[in-house]
C-alpha cells in the first residue's frame, strides 16, 4: 500500500500532506520529533500522533528484515561440504567461560530441524559443553527419550556424569530420561 492507495475519504483528523511531511522528515531525514514539531508549528505529541496516523493510513510502511544467520551463510555450507555433513549450525564466538548460553540457540535450531516426535531418542555425552547446553532452554519435546551415549566417568564434577546430564536435559525439554 502506498499514499496513492489511500482513499481520499478515509477518516483521519490530519491532512495527508501534513502526515506525509512529518513522516518524510522523521523516517527519511532522521529529524527528531522535536525538530519536526518546530518546523510544522505543532507540539511533539502531535508529531507522534501524525506518525502513528501516517502508518495507520498506509502513508508509512515499515519493513523489518531478519539478517542472514551464520548457519545459512557460505561458511556453514563450506564446513558442511568439508566434513560431509547435511547441515552445520554455526553460532557467534563465545565471549565468556560458559559456552552453553552461546551454543543453545544453535542446538535449539538443530533439534527443531530434526522434527523430534514422541518415541524418538536423543543421546547425550559427557563434558562441560554438553552439560551447559542441557541446562539451557532447548525446546519442548514431550515423549522423546533422552539417554546417555556413554557411561559415567570416575570424576566428581556433574558434567562428567552422563546420567545427570540426561536428567537435566529430559527435565528441560519435557522428555523421558533413560539411565545407564
Amino acid at each position: 500500500m502506498n499514499a496513492a492507495d489511500v482513499a481520499p475519504e478515509a477518516q483521519t483528523r490530519f491532512p495527508h500532506e501534513l502526515m506525509y511531511a512529518a513522516a518524510q522528515q522523521y523516517y527519511m531525514e532522521d529529524a527528531t520529533q522535536g525538530d519536526i514539531a518546530k518546523r510544522l508549528g505543532v507540539s511533539r505529541a502531535t508529531v507522534s500522533r501524525l506518525l502513528t496516523e501516517a502508518r495507520r493510513q498506509g502513508i508509512v510502511e515499515i519493513k523489518v528484515h531478519r539478517p542472514a544467520s551464520m548457519e545459512d551463510g557460505p561458511l556453514a555450507a563450506e564446513v558442511a561440504r568439508a566434513l560431509d555433513l547435511e547441515r552445520v549450525f554455526i553460532v557467534p564466538k563465545a565471549s565468556g567461560p560458559a559456552l552453553g548460553p552461546w551454543l543453545a540457540p544453535g542446538v535449539t535450531r538443530a533439534l527443531a530441524g530434526v522434527g523430534l516426535e514422541s518415541g524418538d531418542v536423543v543421546l547425550v555425552s559427557s563434558g562441560t559443553t554438553v552439560y551447559e547446553c542441557a541446562r539451557e532452554g532447548l525446546g519442548h519435546y514431550p515423549g522423546v527419550t533422552i539417554a546417555p551415549a556413554v557411561g559415567g566417568q570416575e570424576e566428581p564434577q556433574p558434567w562428567f556424569q552422563t546420567n545427570e546430564t540426561t536428567r537435566i536435559l529430559a527435565e528441560r525439554v519435557g522428555g523421558v530420561p533413560a539411565y545407564l
